[in-house]
């Protein structure tokens, strides 16, 4: 898939528009090169994905707060937040290379609680 046809996409997706290759064919190269601009400095789409994440990172926070106590409180996966529609046509949400990671957070987060 194209990226152009991807960024239509997004945009009909965001606007209610049901055939983004008629958006496309019917948008100045003006518009368009807005929409890819205005993409690049302020994402939309995947709404749910962002959530989950960082309703993962919350979640593994209390945990970690919990295990300073002596408490066993089992960390969350993204999946956890996701609906299940998306769960079942994506078995592992994969974390890109670089992101940050539960595990590296709850390592940090363990120090610091260790600090004090």
């Amino acid at each position: 898939m194209s990226h152009k046809l991807r960024l239509a996409g997004r945009v009909c997706l965001a606007l209610g528009i049901d055939d983004p290759e008629q958006w496309l064919h019917e948008a100045s190269s003006r518009k368009i090169a807005f929409w890819d601009a205005f993409f690049q400095v302020e994402p939309y789409g995947n709404e749910w994905y962002r959530d989950a994440v960082q309703c993962t990172l919350l979640s593994n926070l209390i945990a970690t707060v919990a295990a300073t106590v002596g408490a066993k409180v089992k960390p969350s996966e993204v999946n956890t937040f996701m609906p299940m529609s998306y769960y079942e046509n994506n078995k592992k949400v994969q974390i890109k290379k670089g992101a940050a990671s539960i595990q590296n957070f709850q390592a940090w987060a363990q120090k610091f609680a260790s600090s004090k």
